[in-house]
């Protein structure tokens, strides 16, 4: 079962009219698949997805081959595309196959693996131009699914080029949402009153200004977003760059004039560990030129990729 384009099909009489299926009956309507050895149409998603026991046995089980009333309004395929039951299948297809997707991103973050073979490599197709093999992890991923199921290899050869939800874009979207979703998850459980205390870390840049000023004003206001009530704020520890740990006009002066309480401030302990491994490389020379040599070997060998 598929969508062959075939000039004569399977033509009917009714009364004086001839009725033929047409291929161009596919249009819009990627779920809709022709038998050859049953000439007739099925519905894709109602044959694989349908849980309900009102829908249309006839494009699941049997069959559907009356050309007559095929593309009329109320009949036919615009009868059961428009049907409760269709669309509760297509919701469900669809969500059958971004889960999939999803789970390939959960999994590659959840070990800390590159998605892309490199940074130039598109994502538009599950294969390269000139290649026959996937790029990068996250197609080969796809591309072992794929293999293994039949389902989702029939769903995924007749969505367009542009909606396989593969683009770098999209991934980058669904980690944001897996971020939200853990964040949640992780404020409630601090928010719990057995938890007497806990650490909020920054990770990632969520600025374009890093004065003292701006990134006060981050904190405070990320807390808030969280729900979590910045006054409870008990201690800061930041790295020692004046900026943060400033204590006329740093970070950490900032905020405690912002919430009006005193909240003692700690330099880093592991940046001051890496300040005092920097100071003791650079004061001996055989050290000082091995972390170069590698520095450069890494340069040199990701320009190559």
């Amino acid at each position: 079962t598929g969508q062959p384009v075939l000039a004569k099909v399977d033509p009917k009489i009714y009364g004086n009219q001839r009725r033929d299926f047409s291929s161009s009956w596919y249009t819009a309507r990627p779920w809709l698949k022709y038998s050859l050895s049953k000439k007739a149409l099925f519905c894709f998603a109602c044959r694989h997805f349908n849980t309900s026991a009102q829908a249309d046995t006839c494009f699941i089980k049997n069959g559907y081959s009356n050309w007559h009333h095929a593309k009329e309004k109320n009949k036919g395929l615009n009868k059961h595309a428009n049907s409760a039951s269709h669309i509760q299948a297509m919701l469900s297809k669809n969500h059958y196959y971004i889960s999939f997707i999803v789970d390939i991103v959960h999994f590659l973050c959840a070990n800390e693996l590159p998605f892309q073979g490199n940074e130039n490599e598109a994502f538009q197709d599950l294969y390269s131009e000139d290649d026959t093999q996937p790029c990068g992890l996250f197609m080969k991923l796809l591309q072992y699914i794929l293999e293994k199921d039949s389902k989702l290899t029939e769903y995924y050869s007749t969505i367009p080029k542009n909606v396989t939800y593969t683009a770098a874009a999209m991934q980058n979207e669904i980690i944001e949402l897996l971020r939200r979703h853990t964040v949640s998850l992780i404020v409630d459980e601090i928010k719990c009153p057995d938890v007497p205390y806990f650490t909020l870390k920054f990770v990632m840049p969520t600025t374009q200004h890093y004065d003292a000023e701006t990134l006060a004003d981050l904190i405070i206001r990320e807390l808030i977003n969280l729900c979590i009530d910045p006054k409870r704020l008990l201690s800061q520890c930041y790295d020692g760059a004046s900026v943060m740990s400033g204590k006329i006009g740093g970070v950490q002066r900032k905020i405690q004039n912002q919430l009006e309480k005193y909240i003692p401030y700690v330099h880093c302990l592991n940046h001051q560990l890496h300040l005092v491994v920097v100071k003791t490389i650079k004061r001996i020379p055989e050290l000082a030129t091995i972390f170069n040599t590698i520095n450069i070997l890494q340069i040199l060998l990701n320009g190559q990729r």
